[in-house]
């Protein structure tokens, strides 16, 4: 069974390097970590061995999103504190690796918003696996469109005053501000050729066959994509996710009944 469970995961084991269990109060979970994302995989195995995730909690979790963790501060949190900006000045450079993304069971560094993280620094700490949901094709094409039209708006209004076409301006300019983007989104497209050449496919979000295939059918989210580093992924106990996802949770999405982390155990180096 265990077998099974690891030709379905989508990536080789080749492109992974060390396994850990993730023992928790709703059984445990087997994850693979990346041999391309090395900060990070080397910090999470350094926090395993060292016991930092012992007894901690599941301190934020949102059904059909994620399910975070990590925090070392939680072992001592009291009922109904809030909980995850303890550790957030210790930090890793991020590794954000496009082959790697927020499919159901991906795991992920947590981090500050980029108003105060532009980098995109990861925590040295917190972490979240993915819950998600199912997608329809056509609500992919449309979260790309989405995250690519404030950098094909902003490349478009330099061309059209490069080329002093100011009406054409004016009417993007104007559809943008109220928000019609149905039809500012046929301005640009009559302009994509010339923005994305200038913004460069590595700037621009694009779902890719294996990424189309998994969020449809295995689920995830595929709005996080680019934006936080993924660098490993569950490979045994994905019914886990779910159960703690189920949990009830209080204002602030921490679940009123505490969920532990009760121990790491590195499997495989």
């Amino acid at each position: 069974m265990i077998g099974a469970v690891w030709i379905l995961t989508g990536l080789c084991l080749s492109a992974k390097g060390q396994i850990v269990e993730l023992v928790t109060e709703q059984g445990s979970m087997k994850i693979a970590l990346y041999k391309d994302t090395p900060l990070h995989t080397a910090n999470f195995i350094k926090n395993c061995k060292a016991g930092k995730y012992n007894g901690t909690l599941f301190h934020r979790v949102i059904k059909d999103f994620m399910i975070q963790g990590g925090e070392p501060a939680s072992v001592n949190a009291k009922p109904g504190d809030l909980v995850g900006s303890e550790s957030g000045r210790e930090t890793l450079p991020a590794e954000i690796v496009p082959e790697h993304y927020h499919k159901r069971g991906a795991l992920a560094a947590a981090r500050q918003p980029d108003a105060t993280n532009p980098q995109k620094r990861s925590s040295q700490y917190q972490f979240y696996i993915v819950d998600g949901r199912d997608y329809a094709a056509y609500m992919l094409r449309t979260i790309e469109n989405t995250q690519n039209r404030p950098r094909r708006y902003k490349v478009a209004d330099s061309l059209l005053k490069a080329t002093n076409n100011l009406l054409t301006k004016r009417m993007l300019d104007s559809l943008m501000s109220i928000k019609d983007y149905k039809t500012a989104d046929k301005i640009l497209d009559q302009m994509k050729a010339q923005t994305d050449s200038i913004i460069g496919e590595k700037n621009l979000l694009r779902f890719n066959e294996r990424q189309v295939a998994d969020y449809t059918t295995v689920g995830g989210v595929p709005n996080l994509d680019g934006k936080y580093t993924v660098f490993g992924e569950v490979i045994e106990g994905l019914d886990v996710i779910d159960k703690i996802a189920e949990a009830p949770v209080d204002k602030n999405n921490r679940p009123t009944v505490d969920i532990h982390i009760l121990k790491t155990i590195v499997l495989q180096e």
